[in-house]
């Protein structure tokens, strides 16, 4: 990789579909209309994911059915509202992967299984794949090794999957809105799904411990509700083994730039690093080592100090000092005076 270049961050999931960035949306936020669809195809995203759909419409639960901390986490109980998902396969054709996420109800919406749609190219499916079609599966955070295990089992035994989302929400977080004395949300008694920064590392180990287990051919992406709001973030997802990473609550609040910004601040990580593809560090995380440890420790007291030599700068040493001393002076004026009051009184009373 020359010093000019930009690392490239193309990746390939499903065998043959190409992505020229491995980093896109996650169903849910700012994808139900094809404007807010064609906003993120506008964006550096390397594919558009539209809002999970039902075969049949249906409206959602009652508002208010989200919460945001943006620093925090987010919550959600909104029940999946939507057109249905022959209305959402009407978005026109464009010149980025269509992906498209499709859940099914078999005992309400097994007769309406078949359907076509000119342009997706990939659906995520909770039970089966439908004929010409790539199909995934997008799963929930396990906690405990034989619950990896034998999801990972039962994903094995089906060659029509091609590739695992993971995460989603981290289910029945509750926040309490104090001042009220009541749940922030109103669906279900105020429990719902966890999703945002409070969750990232559990996103991570999830990502790593399936591309563990799961098939080679199986591609592995992460997040879908993460905590994915910065290159750093996707940097870590990737050296955990995901094929692409998917950003959530970010893109719900900075909108559909954030994919410009991470994706330059990965591109800026590779530069620095010596990286000039995305392959080349996919899934080689290291084992903890001493070295490894005395390497980070170096990085952060360095970073300390460029920190503090730039802060020192703006200001000279002396005017820092007199800035800090001059309370002091000033209260040891004030003791001074009450000594000198209280001798001459003592001196007063003697005489």
């Amino acid at each position: 990789m020359t010093s000019s270049s930009s690392p490239s961050l193309s990746t390939t999931i499903c065998g043959n579909l190409h992505l020229d960035t491995c980093i896109f949306n996650a169903s849910g936020p700012r994808t139900g209309s094809s404007d807010a669809l064609a906003k993120i195809a506008a964006s550096a995203a390397g594919a558009v994911l539209a809002k999970s759909a039902t075969v049949l419409e249906q409206t959602g639960n009652d508002l208010p059915r989200t919460w945001q901390s943006d620093a925090v986490a987010s919550l959600n109980s909104e029940g999946l509202p939507n057109k249905g998902h022959r209305t959402q396969l009407g978005v026109p054709k464009r010149d980025w992967p269509p992906y498209h996420c499709v859940r099914f109800r078999p005992a309400r919406d097994g007769a309406h299984g078949g359907a076509s749609a000119d342009g997706v190219v990939v659906y995520t499916i909770g039970y089966s794949a439908m004929n010409g079609y790539e199909a995934c599966v997008k799963l929930p955070p396990f906690f405990d090794g034989p619950h990896f295990e034998k999801a990972a089992a039962i994903i094995n035994q089906f060659t029509c999957i091609q590739f695992a989302t993971s995460i989603n929400t981290v289910g029945n977080a509750l926040v309490v809105d104090s001042v009220a004395e009541m749940p922030a949300i109103r669906p279900k008694n105020g429990f719902g799904g966890l999703s945002g920064p409070a969750i990232k590392y559990t996103a991570l180990a999830n990502v790593k411990k399936m591309r563990e287990l799961l098939r080679p051919d199986i591609a592995v992406i992460g997040v879908r509700v993460g905590g994915i709001e910065s290159g750093d973030d996707v940097f870590n997802m990737i050296l955990c083994g995901a094929q692409a990473v998917q950003v959530g609550t970010c893109h719900w609040i900075e909108g559909p730039k954030c994919f410009d910004r991470i994706t330059k601040e990965l591109q800026d990580i590779m530069k620095r690093k010596g990286y000039s593809s995305v392959d080349e560090f996919r899934g080689k995380l290291q084992p903890w080592s001493k070295e490894g440890a005395a390497k980070s420790r170096d990085a952060r007291r360095n970073g300390a100090e460029a920190k503090t030599k730039t802060g020192s700068s703006a200001a000279p040493s002396n005017a820092l000092v007199a800035a800090d001393t001059t309370p002091l002076y000033a209260v040891i004026a004030v003791l001074l005076a009450i000594i000198v009051g209280l001798i001459n009184d003592r001196m007063k009373n003697q005489a």
